[in-house]
């Protein structure tokens, strides 16, 4: 089908970025579950990535599909690092409102001391996230918060630093794996 620009971006995509976020298109377009991602460090996969939401976001529009937020999980030390891209790349508010879901932020969204594993339920205020278009977390949240967030429908999901769910067996990965997502990108 070839590349697509999206509206609102800041920054013009390289020829090999190009090539990326055309890939993502069509992979989404195909109806593929998700896509890796996996050019070298210092390529622009972080802006290939919000190139791709913010065309997603406009075809889900076009299309009449349900509104679905995005949901990123990244180590802690990147989630910062997303909000400045997303601010660097994307014109005004193209992407929507960011809701954080990590480290003192988190505080807030919770109904209870404990998280969903200790309480074994859901407990984080859902209709607090369901507004946002996209949704920051740490891979740790996600684990610790996974009955909560799999009461919720993503459009997309983006795993960076996708290593951490290399271990089928552990928690971080089983609660990946129980989150209802449309579409994936590691």
């Amino acid at each position: 089908q070839g590349y697509m620009t999206p509206n609102g971006l800041k920054s013009t995509p390289k020829d090999h970025q190009v090539a990326g976020i055309s890939w993502l298109q069509e992979c989404w377009s195909l109806g593929y579950p998700g896509a890796l991602l996996a050019d070298d460090m210092g390529l622009g996969k972080t802006f290939q990535t919000l190139s791709f939401l913010s065309w997603l976001n406009e075809v889900r529009e076009r299309l009449k599909l349900p509104k679905r937020p995005t949901l990123i999980v990244a180590p802690m030390s990147l989630l910062g690092t997303w909000q400045a891209e997303a601010g660097l790349h994307l014109e005004g508010e193209t992407l929507g409102e960011f809701a954080l879901l990590y480290g003192p932020h988190l505080k807030s969204m919770k109904t209870t001391r404990q998280n969903d594993m200790m309480a074994g339920r859901a407990t984080l205020h859902l209709e607090a996230l369901s507004d946002a278009k996209w949704i920051l977390t740490t891979y740790e949240t996600m684990r610790d918060y996974h009955i909560s967030l799999a009461h919720m429908h993503f459009g997309c999901a983006v795993f960076d630093e996708m290593q951490k769910l290399k271990n089928e067996t552990s928690l971080m990965t089983n609660a990946s794996r129980a989150l209802n997502i449309d579409f994936k990108i590691g």
